[in-house]
């Protein structure tokens, strides 16, 4: 997109959300990501094997806490639903799913995870993502962030 951050993408952050595993039945809060200076978030959720008759399940919660004393679910303002993907299931393996949450109302947000029954091999990056002339926070440690300018 010419002209939108100068043609690169240098105010993307990635974090790592859940690492990939075989998850079995249960629930897994990701890490929390500060949106400070950032419009927005993608979570890219990415499924792979699911055994037998397992499910997987993922939402986003806010808190204006680091420590998500007080985990609000995020409910979408044009449907009144909440933020969540639709549930996936042994008939939907080895496929990606996307949730974004644009202008959340807390500082800080996160996915849950939620598998059912039997294992479910997943991952999750959190992407965040800022409007022009805005400042977002500095990079992690040891992060590391390359634009280039292809000709």
């Amino acid at each position: 997109m010419p002209g939108y951050h100068a043609g690169f993408l240098e105010d993307v952050v990635p974090t790592t959300e859940i690492v990939p595993a075989d998850r079995a039945g249960g629930t897994v809060n990701g890490a929390g990501v500060d949106m400070t200076g950032y419009d927005g978030v993608v979570f890219l959720i990415n499924v792979g094997v699911i055994i037998g008759a397992g499910t997987l399940d993922a939402r986003a919660v806010g808190d204006e806490l680091a420590n998500f004393a007080s985990p609000t679910n995020i409910v979408d303002a044009d449907s009144a639903g909440l933020a969540a993907i639709a549930q996936v299931t042994n008939t939907a393996p080895n496929t990606v799913h996307v949730l974004n949450v644009f202008r959340p109302p807390y500082q800080y947000v996160r996915l849950v995870h939620i598998v059912t029954t039997n294992n479910v091999a997943s991952g999750v990056v959190a992407i965040r993502y800022r409007a022009q002339g805005r400042t977002p926070p500095t990079w992690p440690n040891g992060a590391e962030h390359v634009g280039i300018r292809a000709s």
